[in-house]
């Protein structure tokens, strides 16, 4: 063997030693002398850029003299830079046999030496260009730039290493263990419902080699091409695109294809229809792999700032579509596919596009007015390029509301599609024991059916499926979309024919095509599917899932498809493949039965509809789109028109009720023969199938379901009644949302622009370009290592071990982090520990942390580490278990003011004409913001860290930072610059995640990053508290208010963190506006084996407003006097002008009585309540509703801290910090509006930097929504000083320009940096509040009361916002605040299994934040006019959380609705209703049976 074909010169080396040597290509190579003139040398191996370890014959370089083999604990580091003589040749390898992880673990390796090399400092390294191929259209070949490698400052543009060899990359090997045991190791007490046998077997195939012969992979992002010699077939598309292509702009939330942020446009050629293909995909679901040889476009391709902006990122960020941005790019790439396949959308085509996409911020308005711009019906109109222009580039609101938009412009090539045309030829791909293969044929399919073992082989088409099934653990994937005999579709004379490839969206278009084709008899069954069809998922998993996929998902898994249930119903029939031939004719409800290992689905056949047939479907979810159905259905039926005769036997097959779709068959046979108009039909068909369907009690909500079922066949009966009574009509009718829109009024005043001026937010534009840097969008240092939780299962129990070893044996993983890791104090700042050790409180509970290459590396290996539990006890999870078992927390009353009182309530009781008493509960929410818990800890040359946290709180992140470290402040540096979203979920959370980190970077001595997934988040973080309260109301006949005596559980989880300010806030506010002449108010807080709840937008504001509201509804209710209904009950009892509030407040500036009045006569709600009463008496099945809520809201802000630093430059330009962190809220525009109009310049020249603990230290976390006002106080208070120094330049150069101004100040010295901070002492309006906020809102809804489906028709609110700083982002605000709190009092539920206390609602899957068809239908938001407040800044007032306080509107108008339909069934008065009022809640509080209908 020759020598290595390159030379390594040393310097100042001990020669007995070995060394660590960097190599030309990444990573280091152990070896050590051999003598001058030795040929025959072993080769080495490499690990990226990792450390690398010898096989068993070590590396050898030249030296003076041979040296006999060392102990492993004499290598040394190289200390100082070498010299590298660049390689001639390329440099060869051999198969590793030991991953550096298993070498460092060998017995006299153990912690010492790995700690020891970690902190070695890392050589730099002189490095040359290696080139890229980087193929443009053209394919031209681009350079790579030289990067300097450097052990500190970021030079890698990634969000991660990645595992795969590129032509324009350093090739990364993959790594084989020795080590079998640690890799083939059951797992034992932690495994995901994968299996431990499965995940057994997965772990000894990743210790297979990888294979590849030349390039066997190529994609094409934004027109550049990238080519692989191998690839993970498991890297995601998303992964690639940020890891290899570098583009962040695209985002992974959820990782499930849940929420959209993942959005690309995926192009290709189809070759059924002979033309490319452009559609929206979830990057997150899809492979890279299955991209081969296709285009992908991602925000960046659109447009750019050096390229110019689209129109479609220009018109969102225009009309205030984006706050905090981390979604805005997937929303910006679905519109995109919708107008690559339709220039010309209808409005109503553009909302339905979009249910796939989720916002948290915005309420969906604005995105949707933005892009119903492009819409057919608004886009007749000259072509307006470039928005209005407010402030030199900064667009104006007002008058861009004014202009008309034209159609979009599609830019698609001849050239795209001729490169499409082109695709690679496919092969098999091995890597790390996974084994993708993608047969061209059928007959290659059979054959590698037969080849594989079908338990651990996975068939896909676009791996959708893994958003639901993510544990299967396969290790070999078939491809089926090469196979063009499954891509087909044949219509034929009574049906037609479906490949089992063809994708959804392409079986929709099919049928709608259909619709104008077919006659009026054998299409009767179009219009129904349908609308069925497009409730499948969303668009996104629709364009890439194919039928018989979800049909297979069916099969497999049981799942509850809605395509299964409808063709079910249908009759349609299947075909299957196999080597050993095909088979025909199977019918839906035997194929469950039907044995699919080692065979295919082949093709699906639909019969179209014959004489007299009617057919419907049926579906049920906790919110409108992309929510699997809690059950659904398809019956079908044939009749004989002439004598209402049932001629046959009907289908009706109900899913969701068993774990197999199922048929009714019993009710089915006794409806043969029967006279659909005679009630006995009816009541013997509802007493069969009453008894026939039996829900499966392992799904949850069963009085529900099985009345879903009982009610979808009551809707299908009554269709086919003739004549049917007009009260019932509207229960057969589907209800039509049609377009939803709104209308948004504010005034301004121009003498104090640009203050009070609508301008766009700043940082909009980038949002929707993708080109703002989120904390996981950061460059990162070379060497960075990725860190994943490993949480306990089990509640209330005792750790007895805790296994890593398995996981440690996994692919690139590098060590494992415990609380014996922790150098100062294990306390995670909310008072749990960072890493449990003996106890686990909580099903969720940290451990430790995974330490691998890659975040997916470690958040896989992170569940193989096993922990076992021995004196596990029933957790205690709900807030009647914990005061049943009197867990409270003796917290000291003072702490959070408890009790409030005033007057004497026992005296008050005495002096009511009537007492009541009541209980209700709100449950808790997850603040779902869709940027994860992120953050970069990299450790620096002096001892200290710096910390990159998406957080609300830079102070809390340093001290529980500093504390684990058991380090000064002065040594963590904390800084963000933006979160994408927070709603408090970021403040206690984000620092008890970036303690945890800090100790892992601490440990190896190397920058290290976690981006904690959805499910960790959802079961490891404290969420919003649970309240239960319980009360006594005493008043009048008149419905006068005259004592009320309250109290309150709070469930805190398992400590009390953030519980405190939860309990000052709640009691504090529980009055509302409301003036009890006797009061008083306790809390107590209780202790739950859940985590550590916190505070999440508007934490017991919110609460406390429901609470007071549903004690006045009650009052209401009991009185029953139709002239003292509940909003004159509410309006009588205002407080007045001068009063005092029971905290103390003196109502000095009190207009709420104003805003109430004045929103009920401009909604036409007098004329509205009639109008619902009306339609309640005329329909039987479906109801209306108005609620009316009014609002004080207290805002505290005495002892915050906030501060803001200004620098002046020579050019005029001003950099302003600040306190605050940006999270959608616009406090970067608003301060930078106030420092212009402090100033006097125009906007163009600020720039808000990112907020520091170095220039803003010991400040108060974002939140309570005061932060805006307080930063733009501090900054007047630095431009106050800056105006007092610049002051007499301006006197002795009156006509001096801003440029002049300041070049003068310079040349005579003066200082143009001020720093300035505020500390408010007390509240202005006397006890703890400096001001109150005023509001009232109306939302009016439509109930259809046999299934519990809720529509909001139109909500009004009006806001008391003092002088608005900016209209435009105040009303955005209102409007994404008052969503947010449809969705707390509506579809999003918690649910704990109640044996491990595992969160079991811990992702997309089955928590339900709205949606943008969820919204109210008419969202009519209104600033009220001449506002001001003398306590505010600049006469603003908060306005982030307190619009959640009125979205409780829609809880009283579900109860209105409800109260009508109960009345009909004997069940009139007050009921318990708490929240959410999910769909299920909703239908059973109805209190109807089987047994009330009829015809």
């Amino acid at each position: 063997m020759s020598l290595p074909p390159f030379q390594f010169v040393p310097q100042n080396i001990s020669p007995n030693q070995p060394v660590m040597y960097p190599l030309p290509t990444g990573g280091y190579v152990l070896g050590y002398p051999y003598p001058t003139g030795t040929t025959d040398l072993p080769q080495t191996q490499t690990f990226g850029n990792q450390f690398a370890f010898p096989s068993p014959q070590p590396f050898y370089f030249p030296y003076q003299q041979q040296v006999s083999s060392p102990s492993p604990q004499s290598i040394q580091f190289v200390q100082q830079p070498i010299q590298i003589v660049q390689p001639s040749q390329p440099i060869q390898m051999m198969q590793p046999v030991q991953s550096p992880i298993q070498f460092l673990q060998a017995p006299q390796f153990i912690q010492q030496p790995l700690a020891q090399y970690a902190q070695q400092p890392i050589p730099q390294l002189v490095q040359q260009p290696v080139p890229r191929i980087v193929q443009q259209e053209q394919t031209t070949l681009v350079p790579v730039e030289t990067i300097p490698v450097n052990s500190v400052q970021p030079i890698q543009e990634s969000s991660e290493h990645h595992s795969c060899s590129h032509s324009h990359e350093h090739p990364c090997q993959t790594q084989e263990s020795s080590n079998q045991d640690a890799k083939t190791k059951s797992c034992q007490g932690n495994c995901k419902t994968g299996g431990c046998k499965k995940n057994s077997a997965r772990l000894a195939a990743r210790t297979k080699k990888a294979v590849a012969d030349g390039e066997i992979f190529s994609i094409t992002i934004n027109g550049v091409k990238y080519t692989e010699t191998t690839i993970d077939p498991e890297m995601s598309l998303v992964e690639y695109i940020r890891s290899v292509a570098h583009l962040t702009g695209t985002k992974k939330s959820c990782g499930e294809g849940g929420c959209g942020a993942c959005t690309v446009t995926l192009s290709y050629y189809d070759e059924t229809i002979k033309n490319t293909v452009d559609v929206s995909i979830n990057s997150c679901l899809r492979p890279a792999i299955a991209c081969n040889g296709m285009e992908i476009t991602t925000v960046e391709g659109l447009g750019s700032r050096e390229t110019g902006y689209d129109d479609i990122q220009q018109r969102l960020a225009d009309f205030n579509g984006t706050q905090c941005g981390f979604c805005s790019p997937g929303w910006v790439m679905n519109m995109h596919s919708l107008l690559q396949r339709n220039s010309s959308p209808s409005q109503e085509e553009v909302e339905k596009y979009f249910d796939g996409n989720l916002c948290r911020c915005t309420g969906y308005r604005p995105i949707l007015t933005a892009f119903k711009t492009f819409a057919t019906s608004v886009s007749d109109s000259p072509n307006v390029k470039a928005a209005p222009v407010g402030c030199k580039g900064i667009p104006d609101i007002e008058e861009l509301m004014k202009k008309k938009f034209s159609l979009y412009e599609c830019k698609k090539s001849e050239q795209t599609k001729n490169k499409l045309l082109n695709r690679p030829k496919p092969s098999t791909v091995v890597f790390d024991g996974i084994t993708w293969e993608t047969p061209q044929s059928l007959t290659e399919l059979y054959s590698l059916l037969d080849k594989y073992d079908p338990s651990t082989t996975k068939i896909v088409l676009a791996n959708t499926s893994s958003g639901i099934y993510k544990d299967l653990n396969p290790t070999v994937y078939i491809d089926l979309q090469y196979i063009s005999d499954l891509k087909q579709y044949t219509i034929e004379s009574n049906g037609v024919r479906f490949g089992s490839t063809v994708v959804i969206t392409d079986v929709i278009d099919i049928f709608t095509k259909l619709q104008s084709t077919l006659s009026s008899t054998q299409g009767a069954f179009l219009g129904p599917l349908l609308h069925h069809l497009y409730r499948v998922a969303s668009s996104q998993i629709r364009n890439a899932g194919s039928i018989g996929g979800n049909l297979m998902m069916a099969h497999n898994f049981f799942f509850t498809s809605d395509i299964y249930v409808a063709l079910m119903g249908l009759g349609a029939t299947l075909k299957v493949g196999s080597s050993s031939g095909t088979v025909s004719g199977i019918n839906f409800s035997d194929f469950y039965s039907y044995n699919m290992s080692r065979k295919v689905l082949l093709e699906i056949y639909v019969p179209f509809s014959v004489q007299n047939q009617t057919y419907n479907c049926y579906k049920e979810a906790l919110r409108h789109v992309f929510a699997h159905s809690l059950i659904n259905g398809s019956c079908s039926i044939i009749v004989d028109p002439s004598t209402n005769i049932v001629k046959s036997q009907p289908t009706l097959a109900f899913g969701g009720l068993q774990q197999k779709i199922t048929r009714m068959t019993k009710t089915e046979q006794y409806l043969v023969g029967k006279n659909i108009t005679s009630s006995s039909t009816l009541s013997g068909a509802l007493s069969t199938l009453n008894t026939e369907a039996v829900p499966d009690s392992s799904f949850g909500r069963d009085a529900y379901r099985k009345n879903l079922v009982l009610a979808f066949f009551y809707k299908f009966y009554l269709s086919l009644v003739p004549n049917l009574s007009s009260q019932l009509v509207s229960a057969t009718q589907l209800y039509d949302r049609g377009v939803s829109g709104g209308t948004q009024s504010y005034t301004t005043n121009p003498s104090e622009y640009p203050v009070s001026k609508p301008l766009i937010k700043l940082g909009s534009i980038e949002q929707t370009a993708g080109e703002a840097e989120y904390t996981e969008d950061m460059s990162v240092p070379n060497g960075t290592l990725y860190a994943a939780f490993v949480i306990t299962e089990q509640a209330n129990a005792t750790i007895s071990s805790i296994d890593p070893s398995a996981a440690l044996g996994m692919t690139g993983v590098v060590a494992f982090i415990s609380a014996a890791d922790v150098p100062g104090a294990n306390d995670g700042g909310n008072d749990v520990p960072l890493f449990a050790t003996t106890t686990s409180l909580y099903s969720g509970q940290s451990v430790g942390l995974i330490i691998a290459d890659t975040q997916r590396h470690a958040d896989e290996a992170a569940k193989y580490v096993v922990i076992k539990y021995t004196n596990i006890k029933t957790p205690i999870l709900t807030i009647d278990e914990a005061i049943a078992h009197k867990s409270f927390f003796p917290v000291p009353e003072k702490t959070y003011n408890s009790p409030i009182e005033q007057g004497d309530i026992s005296l008050g009781f005495a002096e009511s004409d009537h007492v009541i008493d009541g209980t209700t509960y709100v449950d808790g929410q997850y603040h779902f913001h869709l940027e994860g818990q992120t953050v970069l800890v990299v450790p620096q040359d002096d001892g200290s860290v710096q910390v990159y946290s998406a957080t609300q709180a830079t102070k809390t992140v340093q001290a529980v930072v500093a504390g684990a470290l058991g380090a000064n402040y002065s040594n963590v540096e904390v800084s963000v610059k933006r979160c994408g979203g927070g709603n408090g979920g970021k403040l206690t959370n984000s620092a008890f995640v970036a303690g945890c980190v800090s100790v892992a970077s601490h440990k190896l001595g190397v920058p290290v990053r976690a981006v904690v997934d959805l499910n960790t988040c959802m079961r490891m973080l404290g969420k919003r508290h649970p309240i239960k309260m319980q009360y006594k109301a005493g008043f009048m006949n008149d419905g006068t208010l005259k004592s009320l005596y309250i109290q309150t559980w709070i469930d805190c989880g398992c400590s009390t963190t953030d519980s405190t300010f939860e309990a000052f806030a709640l009691v504090k506010n529980l009055d509302n506006a409301y003036n009890w002449p006797n009061f008083k108010v306790e809390a107590r807080l209780l202790k739950t084996n859940l985590p550590t709840n916190t505070s999440c937008r508007g934490p017991g504001w919110v609460p406390s407003v429901f609470f007071a509201e549903h004690v006045l509804e009650h009052i209401a209710t009991y009185l029953n006097n139709p002239s003292l209904p509940a909003y004159v009950i509410k309006r009588k009892n205002f407080y007045k002008a001068g009063q005092v509030t029971p905290d103390g407040c003196t109502l000095t500036y009190w207009n709420l009585d104003q805003v109430y009045d004045q929103l009920l006569t401009d909604s036409d709600f007098y004329n509205r309540y009639q109008q619902v009463q009306a339609y309640n008496a005329s329909n039987y099945w479906t109801k209306k509703g108005l609620g009316v809520v009014p609002l004080k809201w207290g805002v505290y802000w005495t002892g915050n801290h906030h501060n803001a630093l200004i620098s002046i430059y020579g050019d005029g330009t001003v950099s302003v910090s600040h306190s605050g962190v940006e999270i959608g809220q616009g406090i970067d525009t608003k301060v930078a509006q106030t420092v212009a109009y402090e100033l006097g310049i125009d906007m163009s020249l600020i720039k808000i930097e990112k907020t520091s603990s170095l220039t803003s230290p010991n400040t108060t976390p974002t939140g309570g929504s005061t932060t805006s006002g307080l930063c733009s106080q501090a900054a007047i208070l630095c431009c106050d000083e800056l105006n007092r120094r610049l002051a007499p330049i301006k006197i002795l150069r009156p006509k001096a320009d801003w440029q002049e101004i300041v070049s003068t100040a310079l040349t005579l010295g003066i200082d143009l940096q001020v720093a300035s901070s505020t500390h408010p002492g007390s509240a202005a309006q006397g006890g703890t509040v400096q001001y109150n906020c005023y509001a009232a809102a109306i939302t009016q809804v439509h109930v259809d009361i046999l299934t519990g489906r809720l529509d909001i028709e139109r909500s009004d609110l009006l806001y008391d916002c003092g002088t608005s700083l900016n209209p435009t982002v105040d009303i955005g605000q209102v409007e994404g605040g008052f969503v947010f709190g449809l969705g707390y009092y509506t579809s999003e539920q918690l649910f704990y299994d109640t044996t491990t206390g595992t969160c079991t609602t811990d992702g997309t899957w089955e928590y339900k934040p709205p949606s943008a068809q969820d919204i109210p239908i008419d969202l009519r938001v209104s600033l009220l006019k001449n506002s001001s407040n003398p306590n505010g800044v600049l006469s603003s007032k908060a306005v982030g959380e307190p619009p959640l306080g009125v979205s409780c509107s829609v809880m009283f108008a579900l109860q209105q609705a409800i109260t009508s339909a109960r009345s009909q069934f004997s069940a009139s008065g007050y009921f318990d209703f708490n929240t959410p009022a999910s769909i299920d809640q909703i239908q059973l509080s109805s209190k109807w049976t089987y047994q009330n209908f009829f015809f």
